[in-house]
């Protein structure tokens, strides 16, 4: 993956012949010229189109869009560099295609970078592993033949019963790891993939067909898993539901518990998906919001009026304020009809990055968030204490709280609980009526995206051994509309020429 080191031209050869040259008696001029020294690969792909999935050219093509893709973004996974040529050829492509095939391509690049990271696909799929697997299969096979026609009168009949289970248990293991086989994404691409050989490319076409047929009968029968690349769910926690809960007396074990294991997931919204999808698209023509370092949410709280220092509030700080403030505009007015889409996803965002705040911490940018948490929590267990109501209760009893006076003033800066700030946050939002949810979705989308972008590529990494998130996801599509800082090479080399004269 690492590429080979790149010294550049040869400095220190063309100065000694300039020099040479120049008392030669030479008058020497340069001649710059660029080297382009990358092609342009996009001219050789395959065109998708809007159609349905699930034909079988389409398949072909999305595949083989993937697999070209990998080749190009497996490197943020080293973190290596690319090229304006490699933004260029990706922009191309996404520009034109539906966020369902977008997506889709996303998670069969993310699941070649699993297979490349935590499996041993690179020796298994390779002609050295098939050769292995045939070799595998055939001396099971010829053992069973071998078994049945050697003379077996000197053996009990309960060893020859244990005998044949055994062999038919291993060729049938030997025929279920070939169907897996079959089914996989590389496999998949192999046989789609064009070749210059006439006829392997008129076999390959009568195969794959048949080959895509077989394995979705497998998957309909479930002899093989389903096909899902990754969870395609997204954590969910709530901050002020788990403050009005009862609370255990083994507190700490509740809390080890809740982080790890007890935790809620919801499947990812298309809607979702969407919206994320054309947000990034038209980001990506814009000059001043198409890098990751955009933080919309800041201009937001700015127009909100109801902080002193908008553009010093940390991240971790944003994600606070925001889903408290999210989460009491949902309880205590219903909106429109027309807005109850960018309600609920606003709320499932919320709810998402908080729950990596809790759980993952180190896939969002540093700072004091777990200590932000914990003392927001207890302000809130305090202001609840003795009361037994559901969440849309301590709503409604937030929102009736005069928060004139800025909470710091009378708090200092020892306690970093924002339980009040976001109560002033959501006053704030109130007045906006219809144009409230446009901005809380927006705020969310900003945040969502400025954590993607700031979460390292061995985090990412990381994360694709659970079942992936959603996090990685949006990263590698802001990779493939240009937003990210990793393009970095323009052109090739500028070459100089002498000319003497």
């Amino acid at each position: 993956m690492v590429s080979k080191p790149d010294p550049g031209p040869n400095y220190a050869k063309f100065m000694d012949e300039l020099v040479s040259k120049e008392n030669e008696g030479y008058k020497v001029d340069l001649e710059k010229a660029v080297e382009n020294d990358s092609p342009m690969m996009s001219q050789n792909l395959p065109v998708l189109d809007n159609a349905s999935t699930g034909d079988g050219s389409q398949d072909a093509k999305i595949l083989q869009e993937a697999h070209h893709f990998f080749g190009t973004f497996k490197k943020l996974f080293a973190d290596l560099i690319l090229s304006f040529q490699d933004r260029e050829d990706s922009l191309s492509v996404f520009n034109g295609l539906s966020w369902k095939k977008a997506f889709e391509i996303i998670e069969i690049e993310l699941g070649l970078v699993y297979d490349l990271f935590y499996t041993k696909a690179l020796i298994l799929y390779s002609p050295l592993g098939g050769l292995f697997r045939m070799l595998s299969c055939s001396t099971t096979i010829a053992a069973f033949v071998a078994f049945l026609i050697i003379d077996k009168h000197a053996y009990p009949k309960t060893e020859l019963i244990i005998t044949y289970f055994l062999l038919i248990g291993a060729i049938f293991l030997e025929i279920y790891a070939i169907m897996i086989l079959l089914s996989s994404d590389i496999v998949m691409i192999w046989l789609s993939k064009d070749t210059t050989s006439p006829g392997l490319r008129k076999l390959k076409d009568s195969i794959f067909p048949c080959v895509s047929k077989i394995v979705e009968l497998l998957r309909y029968l479930h002899i093989v898993p389903a096909k899902t690349r990754w969870s395609n769910a997204m954590g969910q926690d709530n901050l002020l539901k788990s403050c009005v809960e009862s609370k255990p007396r083994c507190t700490k074990v509740y809390f080890y518990l809740k982080k790890y294991l007890f935790w809620n997931s919801e499947s990812i919204p298309d809607d979702l998906k969407a919206l994320i999808f054309y947000e990034l698209k038209v980001r990506a023509s814009s000059d001043d919001k198409g890098q990751g370092s955009y933080r919309g949410d800041k201009i937001l709280l700015n127009e909100m009026k109801c902080f002193d220092k908008s553009d010093d509030i940390e991240f971790d700080q944003s994600v606070l304020l925001w889903h408290i403030a999210t989460d009491i505009c949902y309880h205590v007015k219903p909106c429109l009809e027309k807005l109850k889409f960018k309600r609920e996803i606003s709320r499932y965002i919320s709810n998402y990055m908080i729950y990596l705040l809790i759980t993952s911490p180190f896939m969002l940018p540093s700072g004091i968030g777990q200590i932000r948490f914990q003392d927001t929590c207890a302000e809130a267990r305090e202001v609840f204490e003795g009361r037994k109501f559901s969440d849309r209760d301590a709503c409604e009893m937030l929102s009736k709280v005069d928060t004139r006076i800025p909470p710091s003033t009378l708090k200092g800066d020892r306690s970093k609980s924002l339980l009040f700030d976001a109560c002033r946050l959501a006053k704030s939002l109130e007045p906006l009526e219809d144009q409230k949810w446009e901005k809380i979705t927006q705020a969310w989308l900003d945040l969502l995206t400025y954590a993607a972008a700031q979460c390292r590529w061995n985090d990412h990494a990381e994360k694709l051994s659970q079942g992936g998130e959603l996090l990685t996801h949006v990263w590698l599509l802001m990779a493939h509309f240009g937003m990210t800082d990793d393009f970095q090479i323009s052109q090739g080399y500028m070459r100089a020429k002498l000319a003497a004269k």
